[in-house]
């Protein structure tokens, strides 16, 4: 081998370790952050599944491989919810787009931010252990707080769930723009879960 060859291969075999150590960096950081700390994960994503806080269930995310896979999960993708002891599954969610999701502080209930189009998204609030319907945020809000119709009228309106307070209470956050607000908005609401 000529000696100005030997250098070259030395660089590119240092960049491709670097660039490995820091990929594996970033997926254990991901994988850390889900495992350990309570944060909206957004799905399709690095991470595949997030556990929840007492350990009971685990939700995972699964990608369509093809048109006929698509059709059989629903949508571009699923949420599944499994059992950590027995280990049965059962779907929860269908999804187009992304999701972000975060569980309660006790496990009781899920939290998911559905982005559904380009200009707007929703919150759904899941019960585990319970056989309620998904709770749809924008639903009631839309039902019970009529002073804020006209937020319904922007043709980008999201709607979001950025925190739990507690195992009943959520952080929304709600923003866009449009016909009715051409300069945007943007509001902050505590969400009491079970509140008529």
């Amino acid at each position: 081998m000529k000696p100005t060859v030997m250098p070259k291969i030395l660089n590119v075999l240092s960049k491709f370790l670097l660039i490995s150590f820091l990929l594996a960096t970033a997926m254990h950081s991901a994988f850390s952050i889900a495992k350990e700390k309570p944060c909206l994960l957004r799905f399709p994503g690095v991470v595949m599944q997030v556990t929840s806080p007492d350990g009971r269930h685990i939700v995972s995310n699964i990608d369509s491989e093809n048109t006929e896979h698509a059709k059989m999960l629903g949508g571009n993708h699923a949420l599944f919810l499994q059992n950590a002891e027995s280990h049965e599954k059962e779907k929860l969610y269908a999804y187009e787009r992304s999701v972000e999701v975060l569980w309660s502080p006790d496990g009781k209930r899920l939290l998911v931010n559905d982005y559904a189009g380009s200009d707007y998204s929703f919150p759904l609030v899941f019960s585990i252990n319970a056989d309620e319907k998904p709770l749809n945020i924008q639903t009631e809000f839309q039902q019970k707080m009529k002073e804020l119709s006209r937020l319904f009228k922007n043709h980008h309106l999201y709607i979001i769930g950025t925190k739990w307070i507690d195992e009943k209470r959520l952080k929304i956050n709600i923003y866009g723009y449009g016909d009715a607000d051409p300069d945007g908005f943007e509001y902050w609401f505590e969400y009491v879960i079970g509140k008529e």
